[in-house]
């Protein structure tokens, strides 16, 4: 799906996976702090969403200002979902269906 980078999180029970709108990966990092330094100049920050496969929606799970940031999200079961923030802090989202 869109907006989906490798190494996000796939629930294969529930058909759900991690999606980052917007962000971008290049593979190289002078051009990653570059894009980085970009966004935080006209303040864009990165947002997690969790999306159904099936069904094509999307729920917001969390946010931060940090630019082009990686949640390293997690399933822990087929309804928990844990990210971690730029600070370190790790933080469960509980699906509600």
């Amino acid at each position: 799906p869109k907006d989906v980078l490798g190494g996000d999180a796939l629930n294969l029970e529930n058909g759900y996976i991690t999606v980052h709108p917007g962000n971008v990966w290049f593979g190289v990092s002078e051009l990653d702090q570059e894009e980085r330094a970009r966004r935080r100049a006209q303040d864009i920050g990165t947002e997690l969403y969790i999306e159904n496969l099936f069904t094509k929606k999307r729920q917001f799970v969390a946010s931060t200002t940090e630019p082009l940031y990686y949640f390293k999200s997690k399933w822990l079961s087929d309804t928990e979902l844990q990210y971690e923030l730029p600070n370190g802090e790790k933080k469960i989202y509980k699906i509600n269906e």
